[in-house]
């Protein structure tokens, strides 16, 4: 009985060395594909280089930032306000109402940074007046693109290091990086500026894929390794395995289809306008170079208040909407443009129809909607 106990233990630990280097040998192959894998799928997202180098993560918003600072600012925090136009800045360096903004209440807080930023950045000291009476326009441009499934060729191994070549389907985004179009604002013909682009919503969408592409190789690679094991299980089985087989691949086949979900409601860009305007009605009209689309929009401002215009033409449809972000002033209004079963009613004591423009060759067509 004591030899065979002896024995036993043996066994049990000669196999048990045996499995482990199996095991070990096993993970060392599953780590190579999936590193093949991963270079793989690393050069066919390189066309999404110039989209990804706009952000740093995708969950850093500069804009969100912003709009947290001005309201503290219209709180009278002026230090939380600061810390977050600071992060703004540095997540949206490019726009130059973001960084005047927070060049303006870094005076308040640290003098000796504020005159090193000024000369850096060349900002005249004038220009970081605010006026009490202003409006802050956001712009929302165009739609993120769809995902893409593309099929890569894998080389996968069996337990006997075969190497079997299989096609994987991966998501990508196939646009290029998006060329923001400014919004040119003006009010009977003078100019008021223009916006800017805050954030690219694009370039977050495609962070986001990239941050999650590490873990949707390795599942699709362990998913293909397991397919592999089993069928050369089921090769060496009998009929009823092989059925079994058959019914679980045609299973793993429709849970292989890359997932092209993605940010599809969402704008590829959002841009920033902030600046002073007179108390009253005003007609702004809102024009884009690069389609010749006029959008008139009628605001109404009251002494000492901050007006939000938002404006989203994502294509077809355009909307714009107008919110009091001070506590004072009208209610929020809403006007549909395009839309011949929308007519504009302005919320509040001003009911004003909308009109949308369109350059021609021949000059300009305005239609009353």
């Amino acid at each position: 009985m004591r030899r065979t106990v002896f024995a036993q233990d043996a066994i049990a630990e000669k196999y048990s060395g045996e499995i482990a280097a199996a095991q070990e040998k096993a993970d060392k192959q599953q780590a190579d594909t999936e590193a093949k894998a991963m270079a793989a799928v690393n050069a066919k997202m390189e066309i999404m280089g110039p989209a990804l180098e706009r952000t740093r993560s995708s969950h850093e918003n500069g804009l969100a930032w912003y709009f947290c600072g001005l309201i503290f600012e219209k709180q009278g925090d002026l230090s939380n306000a600061t810390i977050c136009y600071r992060k703004a800045w540095e997540l949206s360096p490019q726009n130059p109402d973001i960084v005047k903004d927070f060049l303006r209440l870094l005076q308040t807080q640290d003098q000796q940074a504020f005159e090193n930023l000024i000369r850096q950045n060349n900002v005249d000291k004038k220009s970081l007046t605010r006026s009490s009476t202003e409006i802050i326009v956001l712009y929302e441009e165009s739609l993120i693109s769809r995902r893409r499934a593309e099929k890569i060729q894998i080389p996968i191994p069996d337990f006997q290091g075969t190497i079997t070549m299989i096609s994987i389907d991966f998501p990508f985004y196939s646009d290029p990086a998006c060329s923001p179009s400014p919004l040119v604002l003006t009010e009977n013909g003078t100019a008021l500026g223009k916006s800017e682009p805050a954030v690219y919503l694009q370039s977050l969408a495609y962070r986001d894929l990239k941050e999650k592409m590490p873990d949707i190789v390795i599942r699709n690679v362990t998913r293909a390794v397991a397919k592999i094991a089993s069928q050369q299980v089921a090769n060496q089985g009998n009929g009823y395995t092989q059925l079994g087989m058959m019914a679980f691949n045609a299973i793993s086949s429709i849970a292989a289809t890359a997932d092209t979900r993605a940010w599809y409601s969402l704008p590829m860009d959002t841009q920033l306008y902030r600046g002073s305007i007179s108390p009253g009605t005003h007609t702004l009209e809102c024009r884009s170079p690069i389609n010749g689309t006029l959008l008139t929009i009628p605001v109404t401002v009251e002494e000492g208040e901050t007006r939000l215009v938002w404006i989203a033409d994502t294509g077809g449809i355009a909307v714009a909407a107008t919110a009091t972000l001070s506590g004072k002033g009208l209610p929020p209004t809403c006007q549909q443009f395009n839309n011949p079963f929308w007519n504009n009613p302005v919320t509040g004591s001003v009911r004003s129809p909308a009109t949308i423009g369109l350059e021609t060759g021949t000059g300009s067509k305005e239609i009353v909607l």
